[in-house]
Order: C-alpha cells, then structure tokens, then sequence
C-alpha cells in the first residue's frame, strides 16, 4: 500500500536574539509602554501574559527565501538527500518576500532548480500543516514523485510596525520544514489521517491589510490587529475537540484498513500544537485529561513564528528524541481565518 510518512524536518533560527528586556526597549521608543487593560508593561508580564522570553530577528540581509532554503538544506541534509532528489515543494507563509513570484519560486532561484512544482500557500499560522495536506495528495497522485518539501517560513517579528500594535511581542522570524516521502509498504507507519476546516464567521479576528515587501522599507511595514482574547479562548475550547476529531476519523471504515487495530488517544505519545503563546499548554492537557508533557512547547525561547511554529517544534522534537520512529504524534495548527488542521501520523 503506498503510504506518505514524514522522513524528516529541520529549521533555521536566524542569530539575532531579542530578549525581553530589549523588545520592551523597542516598544517604550516606539511609545509602546502599557498592556491593552492600561497596565505597565514589564519584563514579568510579559512572560507570564504570553509565556516568552526572547524571540528571534533575522539579519537586515536575510529574507523569507534565505530562512526557507536554509531550513530545508538542514532537513536535507540529515535525510542525506540533495535538491535534484525532491519532486515538489511548498512554501508556507504569511510574510512572502514578493507577491509573485512565489517564495518557493525564489528559493529554488537560489539554489539553481530543480525544475519541480513549487507554490506557495498561505493560511496564516496554519501554512504549514495545509500544505503537507496538499503536497502529501499530489505525492500519491503522481506516480514519478517520491519526495517532498513543506516550508513554513515566517517574518512577522521584522515585519510588523511596533508603532502600531502591543502584539509585537509576540512574534518571532523563523523556518521549519519537514520532508514528506511515499513509500510503498504494509508496515504500520506514516500520515494516518487529517482534518482542516475553516471558522469564516472569525476571519475578521484577526487582519492584516498591509504586507511588505522584500524591501523592508520603512514605508512597506507590515501592520495587524487581532481580538486576542477571543481567538485564545476559541482555541482552548476547539483545539482539543479537533485532536479528538481526528482519531476519531482515524478509526472510521476506510481509514481502519490501513492500522489493524484502534488508536486511542493514549496511544498518541506527543502532541505538536502551532506555538501561539506559552499558556495553551496546561488548559488543553487539562481538557484531554493527559500530561502536559504529552504537550510539545518550544515558544518560550522563539516566540510565535507562525507558519514556521509546528516544522520547527517537529524538528525539535526528533532530534531530541521527544518522538522517536513507531511513536504516534498529532499535529495542530490554528491561525487567521479562522484555519485550523490537524494531522495524525506514526513516526
């Protein structure tokens, strides 16, 4: 039975390290001084408001491109493969570096081709997990295509005006990407199943009207608005029903045939959520009624890199051994529109 497993990720954190101290510098310049209920803004609430203590800023000669091909020369390179190998890529983001041509256009401009499908797409924090949706379909539709590459790569922390908005601290530049191969197998591995959905009565949640461009001038800022509180308490309550969708799903007739037996909730060793803020983690173990170290979080140190959140924790967590070859893991992602997916998948 052909099957598309996940082969392996990898990422790229620009150097640039920006503390807390040193974003609430850049905010009281920028007259940036009070949290939205009027309060000062301090080291202390800003970790315990948003659960980050430093994110990271790309270089001034970075960009989308430069992180994106970075993130997926690492992941090839632990694959051991090279570009000639892969067969399609997409790019996930929300900060593209032109409107067209397509980031993922550009990055294999960088690296010299290959001649492959590339495109980019864009559901705001959730990128990264539609895209391994679609490029997993195209691999199983295409009986030439072995390999493929989801990018989900980021720029909102360089990108976003801190003039304009407290969210600023929020965010952080980053690149995760994660390699996508169909294999022909009857062992009990790879992308079980998936669910992605959409909440349009939401999409006014959260916005962006302005976007930048591969300039970076001070004029092309890119700016944004969102009813955070809103959106938190949203994903609080909805996070771990769609968790719990997609097992079920899992041991529906047409999905069963593929496992020989039924996977359980307490079967799934580790949950992979897109990295918003660092106080999702107790409420939804909480709810699930499972450990909070059954709960990947790796925000604290990189801030929310939006589409590049969930490559980069996935990254993380093989190397670390967090998740480990025949371990069950869930992947959930939620952004603006309101998107949200989940994929099930056996390392």
């Amino acid at each position: 039975m052909e099957r598309v497993r996940i082969a392996e990720a990898g990422k790229h954190l620009p150097p640039c390290v920006l503390n807390n101290e040193e974003a609430l510098r850049t905010l009281a310049e920028n007259g940036v001084t009070e949290t939205s209920s009027h309060k000062p803004l301090t080291e202390e609430i800003i970790f315990k408001t948003i659960g980050i203590k430093e994110r990271r800023r790309m270089a001034a000669d970075q960009n989308i491109s430069d992180m994106g091909r970075l993130a997926a020369e690492d992941t090839l390179r632990k694959a051991g493969l090279d570009w000639d190998d892969i067969d399609i890529l997409c790019v996930g983001t929300s900060t593209p570096e032109t409107a067209f041509p397509s980031t993922a256009c550009t990055i294999l401009e960088k690296v010299g081709g290959p001649n492959i499908e590339a495109f980019d797409i864009l559901a705001a924090c959730t990128s990264a997990i539609y895209g391994m949706n679609v490029v997993k379909s195209r691999l199983l539709d295409e009986k030439k295509y072995r390999y493929g590459l989801v990018i989900g790569a980021d720029a909102i922390g360089s990108r976003l005006a801190s003039t304009t908005t407290i969210n600023w601290d929020i965010w952080g530049d980053g690149a995760g990407c994660v390699l996508l191969e169909k294999i022909d197998t009857n062992e009990e591995t790879g992308i079980i199943c998936s669910i992605a959905k959409s909440i349009p009565e939401m999409a006014q949640m959260a916005v962006s009207r302005r976007l930048g461009t591969h300039t970076w001038s001070d004029d092309v800022l890119m700016d944004a608005w969102m009813e955070g509180t809103k959106i938190h308490e949203f994903v609080l309550s909805e996070i771990p029903n769609l968790i719990l969708e997609t097992i079920i799903k899992a041991n529906e007739p047409g999905w069963t045939q593929q496992f020989q037996h039924v996977i359980r909730l307490s079967d799934v060793g580790l949950i992979l959520p897109h990295q918003a803020n660092g106080r999702i983690r107790k409420p939804i173990a909480r709810s699930l009624g499972i450990p909070e170290e059954k709960i990947f979080m790796n925000v604290e140190f990189y801030g929310n890199t939006s589409s590049a959140s969930i490559p980069i924790a996935l990254s993380e967590a093989k190397d670390s051994g967090a998740i480990t070859v025949g371990d069950y893991g869930i992947m959930v992602g939620f952004g603006a529109g309101l998107t949200l997916s989940a994929i099930l998948f056996r390392l």
